[in-house]
């Protein structure tokens, strides 16, 4: 299994839309953080509450914020070429038959998708504070003061949270790719289901109760919010009675992670593999 994901990982750097990709995450942070930067400088009120995301320790939040956003489209492309590119090339059966089993095969592919869940992670959070470091001595004096127990502990809720928000959006992808045997598939599924839960979501909050209201709390996105925000310290809005808890978004995920590997691995191992 290590070989079949080495190679992966190998076919993944030889790609050039992985490095297509990663230039666009560097340049969504710098974006994301330069044009608040702007709009900071170029307002004459509110000068604390608009500049607190761009100084640490706050600026792990919108570190964070953009790497779940930015960094689960991303995936959610790769995913779909990862999975997708024997069905376009029509390698399907041949890479099958070469390894034996079908398992084995969706296995490597996979955890594959967990470690590039990983790598976009640990990405983003260097890239981000590179750029937070920059913003913060801009704005104010850059200082280590900030850094307490507390917050190693919240960055380390937030960055498993965005890496288990990664991974459960790029497991969607992989489940259309081999329902519809197209790369192409895990994309548009991953736009489709954003647009439906959120209609569904905005319109569940409008009610005052009931069991369609509750609905929307074992959904994928309202679950990802739990993770990014500090418990102690700064300017963060944060509502705790807004979302889900920690714990609750972690099960609901890792459900929604069984279930679309369930899903993947049962289809690819009872359908015909021909693209």
């Amino acid at each position: 299994m290590s070989t079949l994901v080495n190679i992966e990982l190998f076919k993944l750097r030889k790609r050039k839309i992985s490095f297509i990709l990663l230039a666009v995450l560097i340049g969504m942070f710098c974006l994301v953080f330069f044009s608040h930067y702007y709009l900071v400088e170029s307002s004459e009120t509110t000068y604390e509450v608009l500049a607190a995301p761009l100084q640490f320790p706050d600026a792990f939040n919108l570190i964070f914020s953009t790497a779940q956003g930015v960094g689960t489209l991303i995936l959610v492309i790769l995913a779909s070429f990862v999975v997708g590119e024997e069905y376009s090339q029509g390698t399907v059966r041949q890479m099958v038959a070469r390894i034996r089993t079908r398992p084995q095969y969706l296995g490597a592919k996979t955890l594959s998708l967990l470690i590039m869940a990983l790598i976009i992670t640990v990405i983003s959070l260097l890239v981000g504070v590179i750029i937070a470091s920059f913003t913060t001595a801009k704005l104010g004096e850059l200082s280590l003061d900030f850094i307490t127990l507390s917050l190693f502990g919240d960055i380390g809720r937030m960055f498993g949270g965005t890496a288990l928000t990664l991974t459960v959006n790029a497991l969607l992808a992989m489940l259309f790719v081999i329902l519809a045997k197209s790369a192409w598939a895990g994309i548009g599924a991953y736009i489709g289901y954003g647009l439906v839960e959120g209609v569904f979501t905005t319109m569940s909050a409008s009610m005052e109760g009931g069991w369609l209201k509750s609905i929307s709390s074992y959904m994928i996105t309202p679950n990802t919010y739990a993770f990014v925000h500090l418990e102690e310290g700064g300017l963060s809005l944060w509502f705790p009675q807004l979302y889900p808890g920690v714990l609750h978004a972690t099960m609901v995920l890792l459900c929604w992670c069984a279930f679309f590997v369930g899903a993947s691995f049962y289809l690819f191992q009872r359908r015909d593999i021909t693209a």
